[in-house]
């Protein structure tokens, strides 16, 4: 075979190889970072939130002086697929789901039913299982334009980044979409969905109100199915009962009117099930590390722990209350006896769907170790009177 013959066989392979014949430059591609879920009149509504990524980058010059812009798109159909496509007739420019940071559910939808949403966005390739998800009951409209501060784009709010939020104020851990599938699907398991809304003026930017997105309550869901929304304060044992905690304050009584300040972390939690005549029963351990952050009276240390023990207890027993009077079982106890006793789990519930009552949670303990406390170690045996 001769040379020429040779190169004209190769010819066709170096052809295919010559290029990404279906590449994109990336001006060319609305990239949505953002997705609103809601129903409404027996339609799906999707909306897709989209950043100027200009305003994203760093720039040597610093930060920008106008505030960064954000594009809300809404669309409608029968199914939320179609809702989805309905954004496509306006967006002038291919859209890519694959930059999708957090994903919002409004109290309307979550009450229709979660499945065919759910199914839409794990069956969808281009659209990731990392965002984060929240409830709200707020317009998401509002929500995809709260702004950032310092001009900053949206991506900055808690809405695309909470860890470090919550990091400094532990109090309902935010979740990721992986996670909330994940859940769903567990036997036993209620999710705990952070639900997000907007505080309007706790913020000023030059003597005007600075809206800002904070998370207060949750929405929990069962099965697929929405058993209701408990407040912040309901669900102020949550945290003592959440291994993530990082750092979250309580307030214990001093004397004459006055109060001590600490700051707990690291919960580690122990539960305890026992099954006696069918009903199961559960006993809570939890043990806490705690700092002392403001002291206005001298105070033993013995003193100060059992405070915070007591304080720790009654807030933990307050939110089993509070979530069992709307039926929602908040410390995933059900899973715990599924877990632990499984054959005795699987018999109660072949019967009768589970259900918790008062007398379920028999007992919980809790243990507080003061790790860092400033002058403490000069008052563990301080007289109770002023320091004058």
């Amino acid at each position: 075979m001769s040379i020429n013959t040779k190169k004209l066989l190769w010819l066709p392979l170096v052809i295919m190889l010559s290029g990404c014949w279906d590449s994109h430059y990336i001006e060319n591609i609305n990239y949505v970072t953002a997705l609103g879920l809601d129903y409404v009149d027996n339609q799906f509504i999707a909306y897709g939130q989209m950043l100027d990524f200009g305003t994203i980058a760093k720039q040597e010059g610093g930060r920008k002086p106008q505030p960064a812009q954000a594009w809300v798109g809404k669309g409608k159909g029968e199914t939320f697929n179609l809702a989805l496509n309905d954004l496509y007739r306006t967006a002038q420019q291919r859209i890519l789901w694959s930059q999708i940071t957090s994903i919002i559910i409004t109290e309307r939808a979550l009450q229709h039913g979660t499945a065919e949403f759910h199914d839409a966005i794990t069956r969808y390739r281009e659209i990731r299982l990392t965002p984060w998800v929240y409830a709200t009951k707020v317009p998401i409209e509002q929500l995809f334009v709260t702004p950032a501060f310092f001009n900053l784009s949206e991506l900055a709010t808690i809405q695309h980044d909470p860890v470090q939020n919550y990091k400094q104020l532990s109090w309902i851990k935010p979740l990721k979409y992986m996670q909330y599938s994940t859940d769903s699907l567990e036997p036993g398991k209620t999710v705990v969905l952070p639900a997000l809304t907007i505080q309007e003026s706790q913020w000023k930017r030059n003597e005007q109100n600075d809206p800002k997105m904070l998370v207060r309550g949750a929405c929990l869901i069962k099965n697929g199915t929405y058993l209701g929304y408990l407040s912040q304060t309901q669900l102020i044992g949550l945290r003592w009962m959440t291994p993530e905690t990082n750092r979250s304050p309580i307030v214990i009584p001093g004397t004459d009117s006055t109060s001590e300040t600490l700051s707990l972390e690291r919960p580690r939690v122990r539960v305890k099930t026992s099954f006696a005549a069918d009903k199961p029963t559960f006993a809570i351990e939890v043990d806490l590390f705690g700092n002392i952050v403001e002291m206005d009276y001298p105070m033993r240390e013995a003193e100060m722990k059992q405070k915070a023990e007591a304080v720790v207890q009654q807030q933990i027993q307050a939110t089993f209350k509070a979530a069992l009077e709307e039926h929602i079982d908040i410390y995933q106890l059900e899973y715990y006896a599924y877990r632990d006793n499984f054959k005795a789990w699987k018999q109660l519930t072949a019967q009768q769907p589970f259900e918790l009552s008062k007398s379920s949670l028999t007992s919980v303990k809790v243990t507080v170790q003061l790790v860092h406390g400033g002058m403490l170690e000069e008052r563990k045996d301080a007289p109770h009177e002023k320091s004058g």
